[in-house]
């Protein structure tokens, strides 16, 4: 029974650890779509009002870099979106396993016993 206990709360850790994952795979997301917006902006600026070399191949890298960036990051967030819905089902048999009871206030009041005052 204890071994059943301690997978459930190996398993509630790993979605902890791929929550986490998933929420940095989320914020690279941003700042690849944000040096998309300024690699473009910087190619509109060079090719409309001033033209530079250097600026133009800054601008193209970034561009080229934030798209593999996006592509790549959208592949793992999958992965690991795809990890966690199989931990939470694996969670989900484990505890299913054990067979749990329902206690409901009227069959055992315990200590929890409270009778309203009337009055």
């Amino acid at each position: 029974m204890l071994d059943q206990h301690q997978l459930v709360a190996d398993l509630e850790a790993e979605i902890d650890d791929l929550r986490v994952s998933a929420e940095r795979c989320r914020k690279i997301d941003m700042a690849a779509k944000a040096a998309l917006g300024v690699g473009l902006a910087s190619l509109l600026l060079v090719s409309f009002f001033w033209f530079s070399a250097s600026a133009l191949v800054i601008g193209i890298a970034a561009v080229l870099g934030s798209v593999a960036l996006v592509g790549s990051n959208r592949g793992t967030l999958g992965e690991i979106i795809t990890g966690i819905r199989l931990a939470e089902a694996r969670r989900a048999e484990v505890i299913d396993g054990l067979q749990l009871e329902t206690i409901s206030p009227e069959d055992d009041p315990g200590d929890f016993h409270y009778e309203p005052k009337r009055g």
